[in-house]
């Protein structure tokens, strides 16, 4: 891979594939939940909406028409921590590509009128999560870890916040996180070097400014933090949340081992006892979250409100059996699962430009394929083991469901 520091202090990351046929074009921004008050909660997410409305360049339709034009496929997401905004095209078709994300990204209108449409749109996608006991519960669980730091909150933010917010700190926001400095452009796949960084120049060259920006503080974790939501739904979504490692520590790799013998795939302890076995959940599963000084570790399950006392009871108890160590069979499996992911993520342009991208907003070294396979044949069966301890943690609930109830969930996590 190729790191480029433009004078303005925007990074530009190459990382070419002359065996595929598609180029994927990202741009980062350091704009995410995490960085805003709680007056502007959900903007990010909401600019993100923004950007796909217009330019003085081209109207919504037109953005639209173009992207098709050139073979491509636009989309952005908003996490806590970075927005991205991407494009995957026809290789000979880069530079295009290029110029149509760089001017949502640069050039938004944000207009009056778009901005009353896409509030509309807002509100209905959180009457939307609000319909999702898993969704709802996924988010809760952050409360319940992390309280009022800015970690705990939604990205979406809350319907009173989003029908407050004003075009002119919309756009401010938009002024202000979105500098250079603070933005990063990654190109994967089969492209022109040349083409994508004159058009590069041409689309940013002129940025200046800084954004000031302060690393946050890590939060502080919430012991046996509890969140409920009550919804008339016909099952009852729980996750548990133990402490983990934060995006910067080594453990993350012995911890992907982990996680496939916990509950990250078909034969994995918690899939095989509850649902194969037991019959207790149709869907079950865990997964880590990395945070800039900060992680989560997770396991979500989806029950009927008769059978969460029990499911409740018999992950505690898979999750106590796995503390006595895994087994080499589970050891070699799960590790040919996450070299599995690894090789299969550097086959895809699109999961290339994520992976490099998210680690610089992260200012964590580049590490290619066999960098990674590397440090995945190095972990041991002790080093897996040794994970184990943060299942011995201090565990953290949410619930959301029709009997969520916070009185009967106490007995589970003190």
């Amino acid at each position: 891979m190729e790191k480029i520091l433009c004078p303005n202090g925007m990074r530009i990351l190459l990382e070419p594939s002359e065996s595929a046929k598609t180029a994927t074009i990202a741009v980062f921004i350091r704009a995410g939940s995490r960085y805003e008050t709680l007056s502007q909660w959900g903007l990010a997410h909401f600019v993100e909406h923004m950007l796909f409305k217009g330019t003085p360049k081209r109207t919504a339709q037109q953005l639209a028409e173009q992207t098709d034009m050139i073979g491509g496929q636009s989309n952005a997401f908003t996490t806590k921590e970075y927005t991205c905004v991407y494009i995957r095209a026809l290789s000979e078709y880069d530079a295009d590509a290029l110029d149509l994300v760089g001017d949502i990204v640069v050039n938004p209108l944000i207009s009056p009128e778009d901005v009353e449409v896409e509030r509309g749109v807002i509100l209905e996608e959180i009457s939307m999560y609000e319909d999702s006991p898993e969704d709802l519960a996924g988010d809760g669980i952050y409360e319940a870890v992390w309280g009022k730091d800015p970690l705990g909150r939604t990205i979406i933010g809350l319907p009173e916040t989003i029908k407050a917010v004003t075009v002119d700190e919309i756009r401010q926001f938009h002024q202000s996180f979105y500098r250079p400095d603070q933005m990063i452009l990654a190109v994967s796949g089969k492209f022109d070097r040349q083409r994508i960084l004159e058009k590069a120049q041409e689309l940013f060259g002129s940025l200046s400014g800084s954004s000031n920006f302060v690393a946050p503080q890590p939060p502080i974790w919430q012991p046996n933090g509890i969140w409920v939501k009550k919804k008339d739904t016909q099952q009852v979504h729980i996750v548990l949340g133990y402490p983990s490692p934060s995006i910067e520590d080594h453990r993350n790799v012995p911890l992907a081992v982990l996680n496939s013998i916990v509950g990250g795939g078909a034969s994995s302890r918690l899939f095989q006892r509850i649902r194969e076995e037991l019959g207790l959940a149709y869907s079950i599963y865990s997964y880590q979250v990395n945070h800039a000084g900060a992680g989560c570790y997770s396991i979500s399950a989806g029950v009927s409100p008769d059978n969460q006392e029990s499911a409740l009871a018999e992950i505690l108890n898979v999750l106590n059996k796995l503390t006595d160590g895994v087994t080499e069979s589970e050891f070699i499996r799960a590790k040919n699962q996450v070299r599995a992911g690894i090789a299969m993520s550097y086959e895809n342009t699109y999961n290339l430009a994520m992976g490099i991208g998210r680690r610089e907003i992260y200012n964590l070294p580049y590490k290619s394929e066999d960098q990674l396979l590397a440090e995945l044949e190095a972990v041991t069966h002790q080093d897996v083991n040794e994970m184990l301890s943060l299942l011995k943690g201090p565990v953290c609930l949410a619930a959301a469901g029709q009997t969520a109830d916070p009185e009967l969930y106490r007995q589970f996590i003190r």
